[in-house]
């Protein structure tokens, strides 16, 4: 019976050390004050009298069950973020004709507050084909609602047109860390590789740190 609580406490235990492991934060800090408990647990499995009785064999009981409880924490804290977390639905406004990628960049002190509609965030993009805003990222596990693509006509109404989310990423230079949505507006055979690159220099964003925010340049 022994033999079993201590697998599960391998189990647990080195559940938490991967989720440390793949996503760096606080996490892998209890990752790393909990690992030598992973391999008590895994030695315990074949000598369930290594954690039993007294001295510094009751330490390391001690020590079992406390990296067992912190590993347990971390992931229903995890669990529970995952189920309960939800991004909001967008809606990305362009330009007729405009094609291919298009990028948001948060977290802009003096740029334009973003604006909302009915619960959902607008995206207006600008002929630059980059969006700052002051508005922090998107974040959430689950994709709430859906994201709609729109084309503004010459007499300002929007027309519906197809597109797609592309990869988000976070980038760092000169003390400053910016968060980053791409979309796609489709179809995309045409647009030249080119532009791609370009929207992903840095200088395109026409932004730079000051005392380690970013600011329009």
């Amino acid at each position: 019976m022994r033999r079993w609580l201590h697998f599960a406490q391998s189990v647990i235990i080195g559940s938490g050390i991967a989720l440390g492991a793949i996503w760096p934060s606080i996490y892998t800090l209890i990752a790393i004050a909990v690992l030598p408990a992973f391999f008590v647990a895994l030695a315990a499995v074949a000598h369930p009298r290594l954690v039993d009785g007294r001295g510094w064999r009751r330490w390391l009981r001690t020590y079992l069950q406390g990296g067992t409880a912190a590993s347990a924490f971390v992931l229903v804290w995890q669990a529970g973020w995952m189920v309960f977390t939800y991004s909001a639905p967008i809606d990305v406004v362009v330009e007729a004709g405009v094609a291919g990628p298009v990028l948001v960049v948060y977290g802009v002190a003096d740029s334009e507050p973003l604006r909302e509609w009915e619960g959902r965030r607008v995206y207006e993009i600008p002929p630059s084909r980059v969006l700052l805003t002051q508005a922090g990222p998107n974040d959430g596990w689950w994709l709430h609602g859906d994201r709609r693509f729109f084309a503004r006509q010459q007499d300002g109404s929007l027309r519906m047109i197809p597109g797609k989310t592309g990869r988000s990423g976070r980038t760092q230079w000169n003390g400053c860390s910016a968060r980053v949505d791409w979309f796609i507006l489709l179809p995309e055979k045409n647009v030249p590789e080119e532009l791609y690159s370009e929207l992903d220099a840095r200088e395109s964003w026409k932004v730079e740190c000051r005392g380690g925010q970013l600011t329009r340049r």
